[in-house]
C-alpha cells in the first residue's frame, strides 16, 4: 500500500513539474506585452478593488456585486510583493500547475491510475488552462479551488463519514466565492448524498447536513459582510437577476452583450442596471437584492412573452457550451495564440474534449455511484449556465471532468482494440463521430473576434501616449469588424488627444450613427463643442444623449454646461440637479452646481457642493479659487481656507 501511495506521489509530482515547466515558459512569452499586461473590464475592476483594500477599505461600502475572493487574493499578494502583475501570475501558474495534481487524483478516483495519468498528460496540452492561469483574472484560481472541491467530492463519495463530507462541502464554499453559480449545484449535491443508496437514511441525513454545514461555514462571513455594510440578506453576490437578463432580454444574443440603457462595463453596470430599476419602478431606492430580483422577474417576463425567442436563445446558448469555439470575453485566446507561441503547441480543444469525454462519462455507467456524481456535476453546471450568457470560462470547470472522460475513452478504445472486439468499436465510432461534428459545427470564425484585442493593444499604446500608434491599432480594429463601436470611439479619442478635432468628431458620430446610446461619444463630442464655444450645438448633442439615455448622470452634467456658459443659470441648475440624482457622488456635478448657485447669490448652498466636490476630488479645491463664477464666496485666500 506504501509502494502505491508513493507511486502516486511520483506521478503528480512529474505532471506539476511538466505543468510548471509549461508554464513558466507561457510566462515569459507574454512578459511585457501590452496585450496582457492592459488591464480592462474585470481584471480592471479587481484591480481597483484590491488597491482599496490595500489602502485600509477591507470590508469595502456595498453589497458585493462581483464574485469577492479574487480581488482580496491580488489584494494580498500586492501586500507582500508590491503592486506588480508578474508576481500575481507566478502564484497562479503554481497553482494551476497543482491542478495537473488534482486531475490525476481526480482520473484516478473515476478509473483508477491509468486514467489519471492519461488524465494529467492532457490536462498538460490543453493550452487554454495555461492561457487562464497566466493571466490576471479569477479564472485561473478558481479553477485551482473547483478542481480542489470535485476532489473532496469524490473522495468523499468513497466514505460513510461526516468529516470527508464537510471538507468538501468547505472546499465548495471557497470555489463559489469565484464563481458563484456553483450555489445553484450545492443543493443537488446534498439530494444526492441523502438519495443515493448506501449507509442507512439517518446516516446519509447527517453526510448531507455535514457538507451543507461546510458550505455555510465558508459563505456565512460573506452574507454577514454583506448584511453589516448594506443591510440587505445576500450570500454572496447580488448580481444573479441581471446576469440573467443580459442572456434573455430583447437584444440578447446569447453572449455578453448590452441590454437598453445598461453599459456592460465594470465601472457602470451595477449602478446602469441600478438606475434603470429605480427608472421603470418609479422607486427612489431599492436594495441590491431587490435590483437584482426585479432584472430576475424582467427576464423570466421577456421568456414568458417570447417562448419562440426564448427557446432560440437557450438552444443556442446550449449549442455553444458545447461547441469547440472560444467565446472571447476579458481575453481573446486565438489573439493570445498569435502572441504566444507556445499556446499553438498545446493543442487539445473543447471539441474533442466534450466529444470524447462525453463518451467516457457515460462508460461510467455500470458504477451508478461514481457515474450519477460526475453526471450530476457536469448537468447540474450546464443548467447553471446556459440560461444566463456564454463564454469560453465559463465551462472551464466541467472541462476537467470530461478530461477524465476523454482519458477513460482512449482507454477503452486501447482495450478494445487489443481484445479485437470489433463490433463494440463500431458501435462507439458511430456517437462520436456525431459529438464530434456537431461540437466542430462551424458557429463563428475567430478571425472575426480579433476586432476587441486590437483595440486592446490600441488603447494600451495610448497609456504610454502613443496616440498615433493606437490608431493604427483602432483602425485595425475595425478592418476585421467596421461597426465596432469601441474602436470608433476610441479612435475619435486617438484623434482628439492629437487635436485633429474634425476627424475626432467623424469617429463620435460614426459611433453614434450605430449606437445613438453611446453616451461617452456624446460628451465627448459635446465637449469639443463647449471648448469652441459653440454652445447651442452641444446643447443640443447633449440633449440627444439624455434622449437615448436618460441615466446618462454625465450627459445632464454637459448640459447644465451648455445652458451655464449662456448665463442661463436657473436651467443649468436643475440640469445639475438631475445628474445628482442620478449619481449623488459626481463631483463635477457638485462643482458646476456650486458655481450656480454662487451666481443665483444662494452662497449657503454653494459652500456645501464646493465642499462635497472638493471631498470627491481634491484637485477642484485647488481649481475653486481661480474660478471668477466662484467670486461671490469671497477671495481666492478665504475660499482656500475655506475648503483646506
Amino acid at each position: 500500500m506504501m509502494i502505491k501511495r508513493s507511486e502516486d506521489w511520483l506521478y503528480a509530482a512529474g505532471l506539476f513539474l511538466l505543468a510548471l515547466v509549461i508554464r513558466l515558459i507561457f510566462l515569459a512569452q507574454i512578459e511585457g506585452q501590452p496585450y496582457f499586461e492592459t488591464l480592462l473590464l474585470d481584471p480592471q475592476a479587481y484591480d481597483i478593488r484590491a488597491q482599496e483594500i490595500l489602502g485600509g477599505d477591507w470590508l469595502g461600502k456595498t453589497v458585493f456585486y462581483q464574485d469577492p475572493l479574487y480581488p482580496y487574493f491580488l489584494a494580498i499578494v500586492y501586500k507582500i510583493f508590491g503592486i506588480a502583475a508578474f508576481p500575481v501570475r507566478l502564484i497562479q501558474i503554481v497553482l494551476g500547475s497543482l491542478n495537473a495534481v488534482l486531475v490525476y487524483f481526480i482520473g484516478k478516483r473515476l478509473g483508477g491510475r491509468r486514467v489519471g495519468i492519461l488524465t494529467g498528460a492532457l490536462f498538460l496540452v490543453y493550452g487554454l488552462f495555461c492561457f487562464y492561469d497566466g493571466v490576471i483574472g479569477k479564472d485561473g484560481p478558481g479553477l485551482f479551488l473547483i478542481n480542489l472541491a470535485l476532489l473532496a467530492l469524490f473522495w468523499a463519495a468513497a466514505r460513510e463519514r461526516p468529516w470527508p463530507w464537510l471538507l468538501a462541502g468547505l472546499t465548495f464554499g471557497l470555489a463559489a466565492l469565484t464563481r458563484g453559480n456553483l450555489l445553484l449545484i450545492t443543493p443537488l449535491i446534498a439530494l444526492w448524498i441523502f438519495l443515493v443508496p448506501g449507509p442507512k437514511l439517518s446516516k446519509r441525513f447527517v453526510l448531507a447536513v455535514c457538507f451543507i454545514l461546510g458550505l455555510v461555514l465558508i459563505i456565512s462571513p460573506v452574507t454577514i459582510r454583506n448584511w453589516v455594510v448594506g443591510r440587505d440578506l445576500v450570500l454572496t453576490t447580488a448580481q444573479a437577476g441581471q446576469n440573467f437578463y443580459i442572456g434573455n432580454n430583447p437584444r440578447a444574443g446569447g453572449f455578453f452583450e448590452n441590454p437598453k440603457h445598461i453599459r456592460l462595463e465594470p465601472q457602470y453596470e451595477e449602478d446602469d442596471f441600478r438606475q434603470e430599476a429605480l427608472r421603470l419602478t418609479g422607486r427612489q431606492e431599492m436594495k441590491p437584492s431587490e435590483i437584482s430580483s426585479f432584472w430576475m422577474r424582467q427576464g423570466l417576463k421577456f421568456i414568458w412573452e417570447n417562448p419562440g425567442r426564448a427557446l432560440e436563445l437557450f438552444s443556442h446558448k446550449t449549442a455553444m457550451f458545447f461547441n469547440n469555439f472560444e467565446v472571447p470575453d476579458n481575453y481573446n485566446y486565438y489573439f493570445a495564440k498569435e502572441q504566444a507561441p507556445l499556446l499553438k503547441w498545446l493543442p487539445l480543444s473543447f471539441g474533442l474534449t466534450v466529444s470524447f469525454g462525453l463518451i467516457g462519462l457515460a462508460l461510467l455507467w455500470p458504477d451508478r455511484r461514481r457515474f450519477s456524481l460526475a453526471a450530476l456535476f457536469f448537468l447540474g453546471y450546464l443548467i447553471s449556465i446556459a440560461p444566463f450568457h456564454m463564454a469560453a470560462r465559463y465551462r472551464m470547470p466541467v472541462t476537467l471532468l470530461l478530461l477524465c472522460g476523454t482519458a477513460i475513452t482512449l482507454w477503452w478504445v486501447y482495450d478494445r482494440l487489443r481484445a479485437k472486439q470489433w463490433p463494440r468499436l463500431i458501435l462507439a465510432v458511430i456517437p462520436l463521430a456525431i459529438l464530434i461534428t456537431l461540437s466542430h459545427w462551424p458557429f463563428y470564425s475567430p478571425a472575426k473576434t480579433m476586432d476587441s484585442p486590437y483595440t486592446t493593444l490600441g488603447i494600451a499604446a495610448a497609456q504610454t501616449g502613443d496616440h498615433e500608434k493606437a490608431a493604427q491599432y483602432y483602425k485595425q480594429a475595425l478592418e476585421v469588424n467596421p461597426k465596432y463601436i469601441q474602436a470608433l470611439y476610441n479612435l475619435g479619442n486617438s484623434y482628439l488627444a492629437q487635436e485633429k478635432y474634425d476627424l475626432a468628431k467623424e469617429q463620435y458620430l460614426r459611433t453614434l450613427s450605430i449606437n445613438p446610446e453611446f453616451i461617452p461619444a456624446y460628451l465627448n463630442l459635446g465637449k469639443i463643442y463647449l471648448d469652441f464655444e459653440h454652445f447651442e450645438t452641444a446643447q443640443t448633442i447633449f440633449e440627444k444623449a439624455i434622449k437615448n439615455n436618460p441615466l446618462a448622470a454625465k450627459a445632464y452634467v454637459g448640459l447644465g454646461l451648455s445652458l451655464h456658459s449662456r448665463k442661463r443659470f436657473q436651467e443649468a441648475r436643475d440640469a445639475y440637479d438631475k445628474a445628482l440624482a442620478l449619481q449623488p457622488a459626481e463631483a463635477e456635478a457638485h462643482y458646476n452646481l456650486a458655481c450656480v448657485l454662487a451666481q443665483l447669490n444662494l452662497v449657503n448652498e454653494a459652500w456645501k457642493h464646493l465642499r462635497t466636490a472638493s471631498r470627491l476630488r481634491p484637485d477642484l479645491a485647488l481649481q475653486a479659487p481661480k474660478d471668477p463664477d466662484l467670486n461671490p464666496l469671497g477671495s481666492p485666500e478665504e475660499i482656500r481656507k475655506q475648503l483646506k
